[in-house]
């Protein structure tokens, strides 16, 4: 028994033993982000600095003071607290060494601003006081309306802002007020119409296609009349925008540029977005190939036919005579159909054909080519063309003048001669 125990206290011996003498302290840093918002905090570590280059976390036994605990305080843990804008020294001491760190505490920075009020004027020379609200990243957010710049500080042709952001109405239409303030800006638009009425914008664009909306077309001539204002008129920038003021439900525009057929846009409300679609023109007895858009516009051919989400044709004829018409298309469900000097093709010859004889005169004959809403129809027109045949009139007297005869005919070919 008692060689059993000298073997236990000799293995509990070995166990205990140092391998060496304890790493020698050289010193101690103060690691973590020393910049710190306001009302947040950050967490700072003692390390301790070895001649065996060893680190390890002695915060819990460091003592910590702050030199400015108006600006931020620290906690025994090594919490640091931000309270104001300003620098601390956040001092560490531990078995003799110290370490020193600058805490600073940047004043709050606007992450966005807020502009208003904006509201409709009526009338030049109207004022309104803006405000412009800052937000911060600390979660405040005060007035910051005199400490702005503004713009425009000269008008823009509708509104002029003063330096503390007075807002006051020099003409008819949209101005835009802009106010930056810390790196950020912010904008509004002002509008100024005639009481009753509205301002209205939208883009002028072409016919929609499978890869997306149609490319706005620039330079399209827009006109109206409205009850209030006379003659309304406006144009289309670069990208297709325009903007029409003092406008009233029911006042109708006219939208027209060279190589465009014109349209129409019956107002209803300030969004003015409107389709215009390029000539088609072909001379009769020539086929082509178009894809019907859910976008296509609208046209009023008579007072009796609404064409919607229609697509003009124009076929010029080498002269009168009979224009045949074969109209093919793809797409399950799709009806198409045709309207042209009166004549109304709507019922197809087979599930994805129509096709009609029209009568027309010499000179260009204009197709209405209609499809459902909300669908891509691709279709083709062919179309061919016969000569009427001319009628001739003659006049034949008796040889004493007592009788007259009338005779019309139809001459069957160009080359018949009659004497």
């Amino acid at each position: 028994m008692r060689r059993t125990w000298i073997l236990i206290l000799f293995g509990w011996s070995l166990a205990g033993c140092s391998t060496g003498p304890s790493p020698v302290l050289q010193g101690i840093s103060i690691a973590g982000d020393s910049v710190v918002l306001l009302g947040k905090t950050s967490q700072l570590s003692v390390l301790t600095r070895t001649a065996a280059a060893t680190s390890f976390d002695v915060t819990a036994q460091a003592t910590l003071t702050s030199s400015n605990t108006a600006v931020a305080t620290i906690s025994s843990t090594g919490v640091v607290t931000a309270v104001t804008a300003g620098t601390t020294t956040i001092a560490a001491s531990y078995q003799g060494q110290s370490a020193q760190v600058v805490v600073q505490v940047p004043p709050p920075a606007a992450v966005s601003l807020h502009l208003g009020p904006i509201g409709t004027f009526s009338d030049i020379g109207q004022t309104q006081q803006l405000m412009l609200t800052a937000v911060f990243n600390d979660g405040t957010s005060r007035d910051v309306t005199t400490l702005a710049q503004w713009s425009p500080l000269v008008s823009d042709f509708a509104v002029i802002v003063s330096p503390g952001g007075l807002l006051t109405t020099r003409g008819f239409g949209t101005g835009t007020v802009m106010a930056s303030f810390d790196g950020l800006q912010v904008s509004a638009t002002v509008t100024v119409t005639l009481a009753g009425t509205f301002m209205g914008s939208g883009v002028v664009r072409l016919p929609a296609t499978v890869a997306g909306p149609g490319a706005g077309v620039s330079g399209v001539f827009v006109i109206g009349t409205s009850p209030r204002a006379g003659t309304l008129i406006s144009n289309t920038d670069a990208g297709g925008n325009y903007a029409v003021g003092f406008l009233m439900p029911g006042v109708v525009l006219t939208l027209s540029k060279s190589g465009f057929e014109t349209t129409t846009l019956t107002v209803a409300g300030p969004d003015l977005d409107a389709v215009i679609q390029p000539v088609t023109r072909i001379t009769a007895g020539q086929t082509v190939n178009i894809t019907m858009a859910p976008t296509d516009t609208s046209y009023d051919p008579s007072p009796d036919f609404h064409c919607g989400n229609c697509r003009l044709i124009r076929v010029v004829a080498p002269a009168t005579g009979t224009l045949h018409l074969d109209l093919t298309w793809t797409g399950p469900g799709a009806t198409v159909a045709i309207w042209s000097n009166g004549t109304f093709v709507g019922a197809p010859t087979t599930p994805q054909r129509v096709t009609a004889d029209l009568p027309v005169p010499a000179g260009e004959a204009v197709l209405y080519v209609q499809s459902p809403p909300g669908v891509f129809v691709p279709l083709t027109l062919a179309t061919s063309f016969a000569t009427s045949a001319p009628l001739v009139t003659w006049s034949v007297r008796s040889s004493d003048n007592s009788r007259k005869t009338k005779t019309t005919v139809k001459l069957p070919g160009a080359d018949r001669r009659v004497f």
